[in-house]
């Protein structure tokens, strides 16, 4: 005889039968036998008559992983002619539209049709699917980011990848940089084209699970001003866990901040348009 446990109804058994009340719903009875089943307070198993026949456990498989419509992606990229984007201005005003447009084209960068002119920032696998669109708003003179923020991404998406992920096949030779900010990774490519640069979308987006499609490259990582403990020790473990990557961490940004070069909080973007800024 095969008895299957029916946790739909574990709400109506007032108690199990080890006595103890059945409030908390932590008994669950055997279909069509309320006074038999498991309790998860005491870890028992009830069956009637003392038997102990196989226990057929209901089995509910997980929903599909799915990713964004590259055809639904595709009627949101850019365009010089209908959009407004103030990412996309900030840029064209800074480092000129030539070197605008390549940013767009290889980062793959949309315009927001939740909030009038914010970008979206496309999470691209290495495999060109796409995973999760963030929306994000700035300040189209000083680049500066407002509260405006918005992850769009099906109910059961993939694990979030690294920003950027898509560009490491076309640049296999290439080193590996990493950031915090998807603006840093896309202004770091202006500013040093010879490697390539991702981002993990904030000081605790750094995980194992993110770094190990990177196996045989070399990385860099580049933490914010004050974050560069933080980073060091992530490293530490990420090398240890991931023997075929290498990773190092730069403390460029804490020396520029003791050199009063960079504010407080800042990264290596900001160090670089400081430079450009004063140069114009």
């Amino acid at each position: 005889m095969n008895l299957e446990l029916d946790s739909r109804n574990r709400r109506f058994v007032k108690y199990c039968p080890c006595n103890k009340n059945n409030n908390d719903g932590k008994f669950v009875p055997f279909k069509e036998h309320t006074k038999y089943g498991y309790c998860h307070s005491c870890n028992e198993t009830f069956y009637p008559d003392g038997n102990k026949p196989l226990i057929k456990r209901e089995y509910k498989p997980e929903p599909k992983k799915e990713y964004v419509s590259k055809e639904y992606y595709r009627s949101l990229l850019f365009d010089y002619k209908n959009d407004k984007n103030n990412f996309v201005d900030f840029l064209s005003s800074t480092i000129g539209v030539h070197n605008t447009d390549k940013i767009l084209v290889d980062y793959l960068i949309g315009t927001s049709p939740k909030n009038n002119r914010a970008v979206i920032f496309p999470y691209i696998d290495q495999n060109r699917n796409i995973i999760s669109l963030k929306h994000m708003q700035y300040n189209p003179k000083t680049g500066k980011r407002n509260d405006f923020i918005y992850s769009e991404h099906p109910e059961n998406r993939h694990p979030l990848c690294l920003f950027g992920l898509h560009l490491i096949r076309e640049n296999i030779k290439s080193k590996i940089a990493i950031v915090e900010s998807e603006k840093t990774a896309c202004l770091m490519s202006y500013f040093n084209p010879s490697s390539v640069w991702l981002a993990c979308g904030g000081s605790n987006g750094l995980n194992e699970r993110k770094l190990r499609i990177l196996q045989g490259r070399k990385v860099v990582l580049f933490p914010d001003h004050s974050k560069y403990e933080d980073w060091t020790e992530k490293a530490k473990s990420l090398n240890r866990n991931l023997s075929s990557v290498f990773i190092e961490t730069s403390i460029e940004c804490e020396n520029w901040f003791n050199e009063g070069k960079l504010q407080k909080g800042g990264d290596i973007a900001d160090y670089y348009l400081r430079i450009l800024i004063n140069k114009k």
